[in-house]
């Protein structure tokens, strides 16, 4: 019968062979699940990647921690510093203050009973009914006379001016001057130790030595309780995480970028998003600086040559509102009167001026800039600055010694003297000074008169007494 029948065709398989399949056209992959899978392998690459930004500045965060977490001793700096500080302060303070309280308890005065005694007689009671001689503190006498009336003995006149027309041998009582002796002691005892009592001022140097001192402590203490491991901990961790922190920079808020990859930025899809809505502000507050800088850039005048030009101009332009008696700066002016029996005769003296002070300035004016207009040819300047030089006080005097004598005068006439202008028979001398230290205190006069006693021996003359009321009353 044979292997083949006519028109019958074997298949392959009939031979122990596997068929081969036919297949039709491949499908295409899906993009997506491709996508996905790619997505997926990124991911896990950048989870076993220890070089990302964020796992780069986190761990060296942690590892900076780590490293220099202060120690218990180290968080003692601040105490122990606030501590040495004030030991400093209390300590030289305690020190000072205990100096000066010795040396104040120890403060004595030179000199004995007998000097100051002395100086009783002549800085109180002589100065009390002599006065001075054309001194420029017309209060001499007043405060020499008030010095005497503190003096208190029981039973005794100590004030001078109670005893201004006493004999010689009773003005200077042996009690009141050893009474005057003991006030003027006190006085420069309590000088003394004013000047003991100044040293305290340099409490303000302890106070700098004590800040300075806590400090140094500060810094000493954070040094030293600092341990080596620490130190060498941190320096190798900054050596660490410096080369991985280099290789990203952050651009602006969710964009990095890798230094060693050109090209390769990963940014966040909002910062994608902001940045075109970003650009405008960024114009705009670059315009603003720009604009902000233009106006920073104009010259302005310094505070110090505004504080100079106000302070000179208020010197130039300010007058001294306070008088002070002063010398020499105007003739002294006397002028003699005598009673109608010729038997008292009498000198005003004048020699004090009322002085004040004026600041007396050249104002110099200059300018900044100057241009010429090409058309007409006329010269314009523009920024005049003025400025005082050349500033020297000039004293000026309101009242003249002349003045006060003049208004003496009626006084005088009214105690029935007469203003003459020379004694006759050369009058003798006119230097008994009449004992009220107001006149020269109220009235910047000085009166004296030929003597005190001259009618009688035992007894001043009313018209003496009468001068010496002029006193009373106030002449200013």
């Amino acid at each position: 019968m044979g292997d083949s029948i006519t028109g019958v065709t074997r298949d392959p398989s009939d031979y122990g062979t596997s068929p081969i399949p036919q297949r039709g056209p491949t499908a295409p992959e899906l993009p997506s699940a491709r996508s996905s899978s790619d997505s997926s392998e990124e991911h896990a690459r950048n989870d076993n990647n220890p070089s990302r930004p964020v796992d780069v500045f986190e761990k060296g965060e942690k590892e900076d921690a780590a490293a220099t977490k202060p120690s218990f001793l180290s968080r003692l700096a601040i105490l122990v510093g606030l501590l040495v500080g004030g030991a400093i302060i209390g300590g030289t303070t305690y020190a000072l203050v205990a100096r000066v309280q010795t040396l104040i308890a120890n403060a004595t005065v030179g000199g004995d009973t007998s000097r100051w005694i002395q100086t009783a007689r002549t800085n109180a009671y002589d100065a009390c009914y002599h006065g001075c001689n054309d001194c420029s503190d017309p209060s001499f006498a007043y405060n020499a006379c008030q010095v005497t009336a503190r003096a208190s003995v029981k039973g005794v006149i100590c004030a001078g001016d109670d005893m201004w027309n006493w004999a010689v041998a009773d003005k200077y009582p042996e009690a009141c001057l050893k009474a005057v002796a003991q006030i003027l002691m006190g006085e420069e005892l309590e000088r003394v130790k004013q000047s003991y009592r100044n040293q305290l001022a340099i409490i303000i140097l302890t106070v700098l030595g004590g800040v300075v001192g806590g400090v140094m402590t500060y810094l000493l203490w954070r040094c030293l309780t600092t341990s080596k491991a620490q130190r060498e901990a941190k320096k190798a961790s900054s050596q660490q995480t410096k080369p991985e922190q280099e290789k990203w920079s952050i651009r602006r808020p969710g964009t990095w970028k890798k230094r060693n990859h050109a090209h390769t930025t990963i940014e966040r899809p909002e910062s994608r998003r902001s940045r075109s809505s970003s650009a405008p502000s960024h114009q705009s507050s670059s315009s603003a600086s720009s604009s902000s800088s233009s106006r920073q850039s104009q010259p302005r005048p310094s505070l110090s040559s505004l504080l100079t030009a106000a302070s000179l101009t208020a010197l130039a332009t300010s007058n001294s509102a306070h008088a002070y008696p002063c010398t020499g700066h105007d003739p002294a002016r006397n002028q003699l009167f005598v009673s109608p029996n010729s038997t008292v005769s009498g000198l005003l003296d004048g020699w004090l001026s009322d002085c004040s002070n004026r600041q007396d300035c050249v104002r110099r004016c200059t300018t900044n800039s100057c241009s010429t207009s090409s058309s007409g040819g006329q010269r314009s300047c523009s920024s005049k600055s003025c400025t005082n030089t050349d500033c020297r006080t000039v004293v000026t005097t309101t009242r003249t010694p002349k003045d006060y004598v003049d208004a003496m005068v009626p006084r005088v006439e009214g105690c029935g003297f007469t203003m003459v202008d020379a004694l006759s028979g050369g009058g003798g001398s006119v230097a008994e000074r009449v004992g009220n230290a107001r006149l020269e205190k109220d009235w910047w006069v000085r009166v004296t008169v030929n003597g005190l006693n001259v009618t009688r021996r035992d007894e001043t003359d009313e018209m003496v007494l009468c001068l010496h009321g002029i006193g009373d009353v106030d002449g200013r």
